[in-house]
């Protein structure tokens, strides 16, 4: 399954690892894009699901 993980901390790397090694093809987004995947915007559009892990403050900018 093609899952996005915006979030770029510790929770949202470590749930991209495992669902990679769960054979998932797990993409991480930061807001500058400088940090895993890509920008939010771009992993959201590569996952069929989308497992949030922005942090709380911005969260809402993350879904946006």
């Amino acid at each position: 399954m093609r899952i996005a993980v915006p979030g770029t901390g510790t929770v949202g790397m470590t749930i991209a690892e495992k669902l990679r090694e769960l054979g998932h093809d797990a993409r991480v987004g930061s807001r500058a894009g400088s940090k895993g995947d890509g920008t939010f915007a771009d992993v959201s559009a590569h996952g069929e699901l989308i497992w949030n892990c922005a942090a709380g403050t911005a969260s809402l900018a993350a879904l946006g």
